[in-house]
């Protein structure tokens, strides 16, 4: 098995079989690689900022509170951001990777709502950034447990 940017683990001989694939070739390219770990969490600020951007919100017919859409939107903010830094292998989240991945996550939602004060007709609200943080620290803090088991039951080490 190989990670993602390319550098053997374990399994040597499938790693050498597939290495003239042309996906095997691009994704050690480090553009690629880049785009591949970090894309999905730049995508998803990016669209996190357009919306921020909107004087008003389109409406919902699904009747969900807004502080709920804060905290999923920013667990999924926090699972992509320590799919990053792990390098997409969860097996590999270690407790600083989640504590990082989880204050990335605030700290973009303070950027947001500090940025939702240039709006016209938007306001920044403490009570976003703080669902922003439980919807990011929980998802970081359920990923990071759910790699401790797989690690284990792969019988690989497991550095808290």
């Amino acid at each position: 098995m190989d990670d993602v940017c390319g550098s053997v683990v374990i399994e040597r001989v499938k790693c050498v079989r597939v290495k003239n694939n042309l996906f095997s070739r691009l994704r050690q390219h480090p553009i690629v690689c880049f785009v591949y770990l970090w894309g999905p969490a730049c995508l998803l600020m990016a669209v996190i900022f357009g919306v921020s951007s909107l004087s008003t919100l389109p409406s919902s017919t699904a009747d969900i509170s807004d502080k709920l859409l804060h905290g999923l939107t920013y667990a999924l903010l926090g699972a992509l951001l320590l799919r990053g830094l792990a390098n997409a292998q969860w097996q590999g989240v270690t407790g600083a990777m989640a504590t990082l991945a989880s204050l990335l996550a605030t700290l973009y939602g303070c950027s947001d709502e500090f940025h939702q004060s240039f709006v016209p007709g938007r306001s920044p609200e403490i009570a976003d950034v703080l669902f922003d943080a439980v919807g990011a620290t929980c998802a970081v803090v359920l990923l990071w447990a759910w790699s401790i088991i797989k690690a284990r039951r792969a019988g690989k080490i497991v550095h808290l």
